[in-house]
């Protein structure tokens, strides 16, 4: 294995990027542009495109992921989700440590973070924080599905 060059690496910030928080923006513009006509507090829209469900995401990643996952390396590839993941488990320790007297930590955790039972602001971190790991998962998942679908194509000699 060759050692990366700046090249590389910057080439994995930017898929990485572009497979959590870019798919999550790219949802975000449909959510807008498919919400115009239901109105601006459409609970089903919210309930697909983000918490608890979070299906609009995973499938962009998923599809996104076998259409251009095969630009990074191999290695590369599998670990978009590294970033987004960091990014979550700083936030959850940012929960536990300045969480209230007497709270549930746990509850609050899956309510903040993976349902539709948030409350205000607090809802951003399914927005900010699990949509993207979520996608950039997808995207992996994608990408692999896409390599090993080329992979059952070759004609063995």
């Amino acid at each position: 294995m060759r050692k990366p060059t700046g090249i590389d690496v910057l080439r994995f910030v930017i898929y990485s990027l572009i497979s959590s928080y870019g798919v999550v923006f790219l949802c975000s513009l449909l959510e807008l542009t498919v919400g115009i006509p239901f109105g601006s507090q459409n609970r089903f829209l919210d309930y697909m495109f983000f918490g608890p469900t979070f299906a609009v995401p995973v499938i962009i990643g998923l599809v996104f992921g076998y259409r251009f996952g095969n630009g990074l390396a191999t290695l590369y590839s599998r670990l978009l989700f590294v970033m987004p993941l960091f990014i979550a488990v700083w936030e959850i320790g940012g929960w536990m440590k300045y969480r209230y007297s007497g709270e549930n930590l746990l509850a609050s955790i899956v309510d903040n973070f993976f349902t539709s039972r948030c409350g205000g602001s607090e809802c951003l971190e399914e927005l900010m924080i699990t949509a993207p790991l979520l996608s950039s998962l997808a995207w992996i998942f994608g990408s692999e599905l896409r390599w090993l679908c080329t992979r059952l194509r070759k004609p063995r000699p």
